[in-house]
């Protein structure tokens, strides 16, 4: 009875083996399925361009890429852009990338990181809080970019670019949050097709919040410290008669209240 056992296990182990020998032949028989790439698209040269053909060096964050992490603010860059630090310190806006920027805020000094909104220079970073509402992507262009953006830039530039609108698509969103301090926080967009060559899109934002610091001075007319009170809105329209030729026109309007950490000038207000 041994021998049968021993034959019968023989006889297992070499079905066993064919078929994984016939298994690993049809998997090689089949062609591996690779995997496609998204082309990531810029314009840190003025020109739309991908990445991949870019001869320097820039990194950028998608809509679906901040949303995912929750990134509302300018300053929440950091955690998606690598080499890119954000600081906002006493209501001054402070850019830094690879270590390179500057804490110059006023007309006495230019920003060594040059920020942009749809390639339009913003001499001062605190401009771009505001105008962090419906955008398409952030780029971040990399070392001296003075031929491109000019002398501003001798650590490399921010650019936010806003969504533009698609002909022959109607659609929109809106969104809204809740938190202390009565923070209230509204965003919106719409999608609007103008015949088959033209599209409009409308996009706003309001922030608002109380103080953090509450007064408990004798001036009780006056804010606290650290309030928000941001509203803006923006307007593109598109024409667009032929795939070679196209015109976009565009409008916004940012407004920022808030009464930040200075504190408060008790001479002006007296």
């Amino acid at each position: 009875m041994a021998t049968v056992y021993r034959s019968l296990a023989w006889i297992v182990g070499a079905a066993l083996t064919l078929s994984a020998a016939s298994v690993h032949a049809q998997r090689a028989a089949q062609p591996q399925e690779q995997g496609e790439l998204e082309e990531v698209v810029v314009t840190v040269e003025r020109v739309t361009q991908s990445l991949q053909s870019y001869a320097g060096t820039a990194v950028t964050a998608s809509q679906a890429e901040l949303d995912s992490l929750g990134a509302t603010n300018l300053v929440d860059l950091p955690a998606l852009l690598p080499g890119v630090e954000i600081t906002n310190y006493e209501d001054n806006t402070e850019l830094y990338v690879r270590g390179i920027g500057s804490d110059a805020n006023t007309e006495l000094g230019d920003p060594a990181i040059a920020p942009h909104l749809d390639d339009v220079y913003v001499p001062r970073p605190r401009g771009l809080g505001v105008a962090f509402f419906d955008i398409e992507r952030v780029e971040v262009n990399v070392g001296p970019q003075g031929t491109v953006r000019g002398r501003n830039a001798l650590g490399g530039t921010i650019n936010i670019v806003s969504k533009k609108p698609e002909l022959g698509k109607f659609d929109g969103y809106a969104q809204t949050a809740v938190g202390s301090y009565d923070n209230r926080e509204y965003r919106g967009a719409l999608n609007l097709p103008v015949g088959a060559i033209a599209a409009a899109r409308l996009s706003v934002y309001s922030a608002k919040h109380e103080p953090f610091v509450s007064n408990v001075g004798p001036l009780t007319n006056l804010l606290g410290w650290e309030s928000q009170d941001d509203v803006g809105g923006r307007m593109h329209l598109l024409l667009q008669p032929s795939e070679q030729l196209s015109a976009l026109l565009t409008g916004d309007y940012l407004r920022s209240q808030g009464t930040g950490s200075r504190g408060v000038d008790f001479l002006q207000a007296a």
